[in-house]
């Protein structure tokens, strides 16, 4: 997982994607137990660390801030979990290249859909 993040293949917001994308194909179960499970009854903080990072890196790259930012993330972010969850559970196997390519065609499509070009 530290490959893509650590490792500069790819930008910083992309390599988040591949790397959690990556996990999720090798160790399968780990990822199922972490991200699949229920969590209807835990408290899922609004803004972590983390979160504010990533919010950083979008606004770096996009322009875009607050509400923009927080919602372009979602919307990639449900693409790439969408992505790992059929790599976990078996649904398909595809090349990083072709991962690679996805993960940039629905990025640039949201810089389109953000007026961004």
């Amino acid at each position: 997982m530290q490959r893509e993040v650590e490792g500069g293949e790819f930008p910083p917001y992309k390599a988040n994607g591949m790397a959690y994308i990556r996990f999720a194909k090798e160790d399968k179960e780990l990822f199922k137990l972490l991200y699949m499970r229920d969590r209807s009854s835990e408290s899922i903080p609004e803004t972590t660390e983390q979160t504010d990072k990533i919010e950083s890196i979008v606004h770096d790259n996009t322009g875009l801030s607050g509400t923009d930012a927080k919602l372009f993330h979602l919307e990639m972010w449900a693409y790439v979990h969408g992505i790992a969850t059929m790599f976990a559970t078996g649904f398909f196997d595809l090349d990083w290249e072709l991962v690679s390519r996805m993960l940039t065609d629905s990025y640039q499509g949201l810089r389109k859909q953000y007026g961004m070009e």
